[in-house]
């Protein structure tokens, strides 16, 4: 007859992970984004910004903005969007550019109101970023 091994002879020695559900010690968890739904909506100002500033803006110097990025300040009730001059475009007078953007926030923010479904659209405050020269 054989001898039955000890539960101890089974293993070399005791780990952090033993008595543990093998299951939920091999399950990948990502983290979620903090506040997921604020930066869903700042993608989408950001999205109909792009197309309001490319399209529908009459004025030229906005037309040729490039929305750079869109962040909640400090909540998704008011957004921060980063604003910066087109590639092929001659660099204004960021005073200017934001001049003309305050001047034009009342037609953004209309804009940003059909695209973005929300019982109360988010206060755009603007900033303007020059391009990097590399």
């Amino acid at each position: 007859m054989t001898e039955k091994k000890k539960p101890r002879e089974w293993f070399a020695e005791v780990g952090p992970e033993d008595g543990q559900d093998p299951r939920e010690f091999h399950r990948k968890v990502a983290p979620k984004p903090k506040n997921r739904k604020a930066l869903q909506l700042c993608a989408q100002v950001r999205e109909s910004l792009m197309w309001i500033l490319g399209t529908e803006c009459n004025d030229e110097v906005l037309a040729s903005l490039d929305v750079i990025d869109v962040q909640p300040f400090p909540t998704s009730a008011r957004v921060l969007v980063t604003v910066a001059p087109a590639l092929s475009a001659e660099v204004t007078d960021p005073a200017t550019i934001l001049e003309r953007l305050h001047a034009a926030n009342g037609l953004l923010r209309s804009a940003v109101a059909r695209a973005v479904h929300r019982k109360k659209v988010p206060e755009l405050l603007f900033t303007f970023r020059p391009r990097d020269c590399t």
